[in-house]
Formats: structure tokens, sequence, C-alpha cells
């Protein structure tokens, strides 16, 4: 079908990007020509990314991307490492200062100067030096283009901000896409003042009030918003998961790579965060092996990316139950080393912490589109409403040692017996991204054409 109307999707993660929100917007990119739309995409220099996947573009859309102008945080750093240099501490000064080597000290209060610094840089994000880079791009763009849509994706929150401000200067809709919730159920920094806060709850209800169109991941979050922004997003609030792509997966032997080795793999590939700790699950399998049940060489627990969690109980649990053998963890990999990595598995880990409850991780779609088997760690929530419906999945609370141990078992048994077999539901086929995308595409012609959407979920 040949594109008819014009969308800017605004993203601050986008390829090469490997941080996993970045896929949301590739693939529609990807998919959104199919379905009568033309796709233009606002982003970063790609410098800008940590981490970068080398692989080309799924899309051959026009990508602008701009810089980040720095933020008073910025300057402030900068000016006291010239006044370092300038001015360095004589030696032995610390010493005469009456503070000894090694010696902690109470830090003081943080400064109300200091807060409103802070408050400047960090309001909404510490993304927010993009903010007058690409809003002024944007509106360029959408002068010379004419775009039908604007379409943000957050976070970082940042990108709403620069939705708002296009919207505003322009006139053109706006779809607000919460990838992640903006304020629920954050926490603000205690080093910044309480009018971030209130920022922030005042923007979010603009996002309600002016967005066409406000779209959700679960239907969780989608009912929470709506219950504290009756009646304005009564019909225009709607839930589109994250999905999975069928080209990632589909032309794979998946017998060649499951008959490969004897040994069985489990395997968690993303990062450890937010409270999602697998010790419990290292905790229980340990005991299997001390047990007997299994051999250290039978199983391998593999952890591929980066760890902002308290490791201490987790190496406890490697030394006590001598699982050295058995246990290992490694940086992050390029996409494609990603999708590999899925396919050569047998067990698929999947970790959702307590803050999470009105999330569902995106690779957790990515997961079901292995048909592996899978193991859930996660307490109530998105999660596990959404991940009960397969056949395939074992969930045990993120906490419960005995339930996890209980799982293990199941799964190691059956492994034994032959029992992983492609567990694909035909309840997969609504949640591909390329579904996904026309469910999206026809939200955006509603809005489009000047009209009024109901509900709608998966």
């Amino acid at each position: 079908m040949r594109p008819t109307k014009k969308i800017l999707l605004i993203a601050y993660h986008y390829h090469p990007d490997l941080q996993v929100g970045a896929q949301r917007t590739i693939k529609y990119a990807k998919y959104l020509p199919q379905f009568g739309w033309e796709p233009h995409v606002l982003t970063v220099k790609s410098d800008y990314y940590p981490q970068q996947d080398t692989s080309p573009p799924e899309s051959a859309c026009p990508a602008y991307r701009t810089g980040m102008w720095p933020r008073p945080d910025d300057i402030y750093a900068g000016l006291k490492r010239v006044l370092r240099r300038t001015r360095s501490q004589p030696e032995g000064e610390r010493a005469r200062s009456g503070v000894a080597a090694g010696q902690s000290v109470e830090k003081p209060p943080t400064p109300v100067w200091k807060k409103s610094l802070n408050t400047l840089s960090l309001t909404p994000d510490n993304f927010s030096g993009w903010f007058f880079p690409a809003t002024l791009t944007a509106w360029r763009l959408i002068r010379k283009h004419k775009y039908d849509v604007i379409y943000t994706s957050g976070p970082p929150q940042t990108c709403h901000m620069v939705g708002w401000a296009a919207h505003r200067l322009t006139g053109v809709r706006w779809v607000i896409d919460f990838r992640d919730p903006w304020l629920f159920p954050k926490e603000r920094d205690r080093h910044v003042l309480r009018l971030s806060k209130k920022f922030d709850e005042y923007f979010e209800k603009q996002a309600a009030r002016q967005a066409a169109l406000v779209i959700t991941t679960t239907d969780e979050w989608r009912d929470h918003l709506k219950s504290l922004y009756k009646p304005l997003l009564d019909h225009k609030c709607h839930t589109i998961v994250n999905g999975f792509d069928e080209d990632d997966f589909g032309s794979e032997d998946r017998t060649a790579t499951e008959k490969a080795a004897d040994m069985m793999k489990f395997l968690h590939a993303g990062n450890l965060y937010a409270g999602r700790d697998p010790s419990a699950m290292l905790e229980a399998a340990g005991e299997l092996l001390t047990e007997g049940f299994v051999r250290p060489k039978d199983v391998l627990f593999a952890f591929y990316g980066n760890s902002d969690i308290d490791m201490s109980r987790i190496n406890r649990s490697i030394a006590y139950h001598q699982m050295e053998q058995a246990v290992t963890f490694a940086p992050p990999v390029s996409r494609s080393g990603y999708l590999d990595l899925l396919r050569g598995a047998d067990v698929l880990i999947l970790v959702q912490g307590e803050t999470g409850r009105v999330h569902i991780p995106a690779k957790a779609f990515e997961y079901l589109g292995t048909g592996k088997e899978i193991l859930v760690l996660t307490s109530e929530g998105a999660t596990k409403n959404f991940m009960s419906r397969f056949e395939h999945v074992h969930i045990a609370d993120l906490n419960d040692k005995p339930a996890i141990k209980e799982r293990l078992k199941t799964i190691i048994t059956r492994g034994r017996s032959g029992g992983f077999g492609e567990a694909k539901s035909s309840g997969l086929k609504a949640v591909t991204k390329r579904q996904l995308t026309a469910q999206f595409a026809g939200l955006l012609d509603d809005i489009a054409t000047g009209g009024s959407s109901g509900n709608s979920a998966v």
C-alpha cells in the first residue's frame, strides 16, 4: 500500500541504540508504510548512545538527528573542573584541616541553590538538554513536511515535552506513547526541589488533556491513567503491548540449536536493576546441585547485561554451593547477538521486581516469540497476568525460593524427558509487531481524520 499520510516519530532511543526501548519505534518505522503511513524519525546523534548496534537499520525512512545542549549541571561541573586545575589543593592541607585520611564525614544537606540547579537539569529527566534542539528541529520538519500526526515515545519524558511544544507551536495532532509511566511509581530525587514533582504532575495532566491519543503498554497502566484523568482519557487511552517481530525468529532452525549440546542452558538476557534480583532463584538452583538433583556440568545459568543490583547475596550463593561452573555473568551483546542467545538457550529467565507492577518487560514478548520454555520470577501485576496465559511459562514469586525450586525441578525434568518443544500459541499472532502496528495505524487513521477512537486493548 502506498503511504498517503505522514507521521513524525520523536524518540530519543532509536537505531543504533541498543536500549530495548528503541525497538518500539524501530518496528513502527519498519511496518507503518504497509498501512498507509510514511514515517520520519527525529532522534539524537548516535554519539549519545553508549552501546550501539552495528547491524544496518531495518527501515529506510528518513532519520533526523540533533545534538544536545549542556544542562546547568553540565556547565557547573565544567567550571568546577577548570577551577580545580587552576587552584589545586596544597599537599598536606587535608591533614591540617583535622580530617584524617579515610575518615568519613557526614554530608551536609543539599543547599537550595544546588537543588535549584539540579531541578533545572533533571526536570523532567536527565535528558532535558535535548528539549530545545529537538523542539526547534521538530518545528522546522513540521513546516517542511506537513505531517498529519506527531508521535512521542518515552521515557525519556523529555520526548513528550518536545511533542507538547511542537503540538503547541504547530497545532498538529499529538500521540503520546507511555512505554513506562511518567510519574507512577517514580520517586523524585531528594536533591531537587519539590517544584520538580509539581512540574511532572502538571505536564502529565497536560499530556492527557492535549494529546489526541494516549498509548500505554499494559491494560493495568491504561486503567490507572484513566482513573487519574477522568473523563479526559475515557475514549482516547489505549493499550498496545510491545510485542515481537516474527522476522527475528521465523527462519531459524530451532531443532539444530536445541540438540547442539547436552547441557541445559538457562538464559537471562538484559540488565538487572530496579528490584530484578535473581538471588532466590540461584539459591534454589544451588540447593538442587547440592542435593544431587542435577550436576554442575549439566546446567548453565547465563546472564548477559549490566547489573545495578547488590551482587553480594548472589556471590555468596555461588561460593557456598560451588556453582562457579554453572553460573556466568557477561556484558551486553549486540542486537543480533542477543537474538542468537535466545535461539541457543533452552530456558529463558524473566525477572520483574516489585516496582514494575504495571509493566511487562519488552523482552517478555521476544521470549514468547522463540517458543522456548520460560521461567518468570515476579509478584502480582501486569507481567504475571499476561504471562500466565501461556502453557510453556512457569511462574513463581521473585522471592519464594521453595516455589522457584519446584519450577526448576519441573523444567529440568521435562528437559530430560525430551519435553521441550516449540510452544508457539495462536494467541501470539495478536502480539506480533506487524499486527500491533496495524492496530496503531488504525488509531492514527481515526485521529488524522478528526475521529474519536473507542477503547482498544490486546
